[in-house]
């Protein structure tokens, strides 16, 4: 049973790629917008939220008010799905025998 912690943390992974997806459409050049979005997808978002959010995956503000995305979050996204996908299908290593000659 994953705690509270993980499930959070899986709430946080969630709204951040959907917030990247976002923003990759062009649709969304606010952050009001992508807060009213993220609700409308059944997230739980408020304008301070989504400021963390964004400053956390190092989404920058351009001149003109849009926003876009260094290809660092994208990395950390996709490694962040891959460790999950390894944690969801593979259980924890709990002994480890070794031989020695």
């Amino acid at each position: 049973m994953k705690d509270d912690k993980q499930l959070e943390q899986t709430e946080k992974d969630k709204r951040q790629k959907a917030i990247i997806e976002m923003i990759q459409t062009g649709k969304y050049r606010r952050q009001s917008a992508i807060v009213d979005e993220l609700i409308n997808q059944d997230f739980t978002a408020v304008q301070g939220t989504v400021s963390r959010d964004m400053r956390e995956m190092k989404i920058v503000e351009g001149k003109d008010g849009s926003s876009c995305i260094t290809t660092e979050p994208l990395q950390d996204m996709h490694r962040n799905e891959l460790q999950r996908l390894l944690r969801e299908n593979h259980p924890p290593i709990t002994k480890i025998l070794l031989f020695t000659t």
